[in-house]
């Protein structure tokens, strides 16, 4: 079968499709070395495939209790599956077929629970619930969470199934896009997944040449990945931020300070879980009294790679927390010695200070939560409230709130203090190796000719470049401690070290799936393992928050609206802006945290206007007009080069952008109550059962066949209605009645 696959240039070539039947692999081959240093570790076969398959989810409309109606799923199954191996492509309608597939890929390669032949699917997850029913025999299962596997081992074949969605941390659209050296880009709006189909479904030449693309341009761009990283199967990552992993790994290698460090960092039970309570991620709010209205002329300031520069420039703990017992003095010595620490703590009378806009304690940290005028998530005031915090989130509930100072109450044994210092010289080399990189690579994008070979590949360079320095902060906010998931008994299933030791049956099962059983640690073996320590990762949001405090500071009475390094106000004091950002500089070179290209001095961790506008003004407005109704919930026009062009654009939290812009259209639309139809998101129902099952269907050209399925992921289109939480609502009322 010859099927006509989109290529970069918006053309189509001709690709030749072979059935299972006609496939024969046809390629010299060669080993790679074990992936890793262990002496079980497999061997890999230098060639790879991609996979993917085509569903279809049947629904009905039924009735909720309130007479609203909803979508229910009926079932979902395969109709069509496509392989990509070593460049030839392979199609199928059947699951027999694809087991066909397996039984020729291990013949020829002769492949076997130590030498693998590796299968990358762009969403693992998704095509692992339904194919589990078949090849449920001897598999290993390794998964990041329940219904989340990275890896999925098909011992007896020796066939490994990556998710490659993973490895990229990009959709399939934008990573064949982004990889230069390939051809094939996915094609979009040719298949129509509403219709119902089945194996017997009519394809039309459009549609194949949809399905095709999945898999010969994701095995396109995977390969230039591997060649332009210098990878090999055995050595690539399994996702993105193994790279950062592994180049962090070979820079403390090569010192002794960070290795010292994470022992003496190591974290034990109590203070794992005081660091656990008071993680936080980005701050993210709207000024409860700006929201629901459009305002003009809205200027933007994001702070230039603010998760790094916080690694960079500003202290962490560096010595064990330590008990410290609780007096009325404590907090007043461990400040005059400049000491971090955590603790638990209970306040009284808890109200914001009539010059904040954007409260800091959240409703869904607070423990014993009393009285409480919420703010969409947030404390806007409480009689009484407990909970945990670091020193720096300490810092910014005095500067946000006024509360009964000589009420504060320290639990007992739960203050831990630690010393101060600037992260090792081996991770800051390798972050500064890193914005090093992006800074030159961003200069080099800008000298290319655009749609040129060199600006791809410039710019995928950059991309890699922007994905690690952000991956620092990722790697040490990554919990040292998370369980074991295992999928047993057509279920996933957290693993139990202490029912494997006392249960025969349990051991039983778990020992004839083939799961490979890890060691058991304990909290500080455990935390003591990480790359980075997990206390770093709770420091650095910390200092986040309080950086974007300094440039909410600046917007003082105008702020709008803030998220994790931006924040949006029509107006700021663009005085105390820049003396904010001459601090930041004067850090920065304080600390060494600056690339010099031919005299010019690229610093991090400044605020900066985002607006597109070119003038001889330092900053311009990004949007002529701007509304929010939330967190993750805001529409605007924006300014697009010069103040006579516009553009409309939206970002709403489960709404794709493109979807927004073209269903809202305007700000007037952008308004409780509005509905979104297909909002570009799914909502997925799932069956576990390993239980084929056969059922009679009749397609959207009304044709019958008998089609099969075991699990499956059924797929909902999800609506989506704009609206305001009850405190929302509540606070606008109170609003408005004080402003009449």
């Amino acid at each position: 079968m010859i099927v006509q696959c989109l290529n970069r240039s918006n053309q189509y070539d001709d690709i030749e499709v072979k059935s299972v039947t006609d496939y024969v692999p046809s390629h010299c081959f060669s080993l790679h070395k074990p992936l890793g240093k262990k002496k079980d570790s497999p061997y890999y076969i230098d060639q790879f495939g991609t996979f993917d398959i085509e569903t279809t989810s049947r629904t009905r409309i039924e009735k909720d209790d309130h007479g609203e109606e909803v979508t229910k799923p009926i079932d979902a199954y395969m109709y069509v599956w496509s392989a990509c191996i070593d460049g030839e492509e392979v199609h199928g309608r059947y699951w027999k077929d694809f087991l066909v597939l397996l039984d020729k890929i291990q013949a020829y390669y002769k492949t076997n629970e130590s030498r693998y032949f590796v299968i990358y699917v762009h969403n693992l997850p998704f095509e692992f619930s339904f194919m589990i029913g078949y090849l449920n025999d001897y598999s290993e299962v390794f998964a990041t969470g329940k219904r989340k596997p990275l890896v999925w081992r098909l011992k007896k074949r020796g066939i490994e199934l990556r998710c490659s969605y993973k490895l990229t941390n990009m959709s399939l659209d934008n990573f064949t896009k982004k990889m230069a050296g390939c051809q094939h880009i996915k094609a979009k709006g040719d298949l129509d997944y509403s219709l119902i189909r089945h194996n017997e479904s009519y394809i039309n030449p459009t549609e194949w040449g949809y399905i095709i693309n999945d898999t010969l341009g994701l095995w396109e761009a995977i390969t230039y990945m591997l060649t332009k990283d210098k990878d090999t199967i055995a050595t690539v990552p399994l996702t993105s931020t193994s790279y950062v992993r592994r180049d962090m790994k070979r820079a403390i290698r090569k010192g002794t300070t960070t290795r010292l460090l994470k022992k003496k960092l190591a974290l034990n039970d109590k203070t794992y879980k005081l660091l656990k309570e008071a993680f936080r991620g980005g701050d993210t709010h709207a000024n409860m009294i700006k929201c629901a209205k459009i305002y003009h002329d809205v200027y933007s300031f994001d702070a230039s790679s603010m998760y790094p520069a916080m690694l960079l420039l500003m202290q962490f703990p560096v010595t064990a927390f330590e008990k410290m017992p609780v007096t009325s003095k404590c907090l007043k010595y461990i400040k005059s010695k400049n000491l971090a620490w955590i603790a638990q703590i209970k306040l009284k009378n808890v109200r914001l200070k009539e010059d904040q806009y954007n409260p800091y304690l959240s409703i869904s940290k607070c423990r014993n939560l009393q009285g409480c005028d919420p703010d969409n998530g947030r404390v806007w005031k409480a009689a009484e409230l407990e909970t945990t915090v670091t020193d720096i989130d300490f810092s910014i509930i005095e500067e946000c709130y006024d509360f009964d100072r000589d009420s504060i109450e320290i639990i007992e044994d739960t203050l831990y203090t630690a010393r101060y210092g600037y992260i090792p010289d081996d991770v800051r080399g390798v972050i500064m190796e890193y914005f090093t990189a992006k800074t030159k690579l961003k200069i080099a994008v800008k000298h290319t000719t655009p749609n040129s070979k060199e600006r791809e590949e410039a710019e995928y360079d950059l991309m890699k470049a922007k994905n690690k320095l952000n991956g620092i902060y990722g790697m040490a906010a990554t919990d040292p401690i998370h369980p074991i998931m295992i999928y047993l008994e057509n279920e996933w299933q957290e693993f139990s070290y202490a029912r494997y030791e006392n249960d025969i049956a349990y051991k039983e099962k778990v020992d004839a799936s083939g799961f490979k059983i890890p060691d058991e640690k304990s909290i500080t073996e455990q935390s003591e393992k990480s790359v980075l320590p997990y206390v770093w990762g709770v420091y650095t949001t910390a200092h986040a928050r309080k950086h974007l405090r300094r440039i909410l500071a600046c917007a003082e009475s105008s702020y709008i609206y803030c998220d994790t390094d931006s924040c949006k106000a029509t107006n700021f004091n663009f005085d105390k802006l820049t003396e904010l950002n001459n601090w930041i500089y004067e850090l920065c070179e304080k600390t060494n945290t600056f690339v010099d290209i031919d005299g010019k001095k690229y610093y991090i961790g400044y605020f900066d206007c985002e607006s597109d506008v070119k003038s001889e003004n330092r900053y311009e407005p990004e949007y002529k007009d701007f509304k929010t109704l939330g967190a993750k919930k805001y529409c605007f026009n924006a300014y697009k080069e010069t103040k006579d062009t516009t553009y409309f654009g939206c970002t709403i939290s489960g709404v794709k952008k493109a979807r927004g812009v073209e269903v809202i259209k305007n700000l007037d639309n952008f308004r409780e109550g509005f509905k979104i139809k297909n909002s570009g998101g799914y909502q997925i129902c799932y069956n576990d059962s390993d239980t084929i099952t056969k059922v009679k269907v009749t397609d959207y050209q009304g044709k019958e066949a008998i089609t099969e399925y075991t699990g499956y992921s059924c797929m909902i289109a999800r609506d989506y209605e704009i609206g305001l939480s009850d405190d929302q609502i509540k606070n606008y009322t109170i609003i408005d009645e004080i402003a009449e």
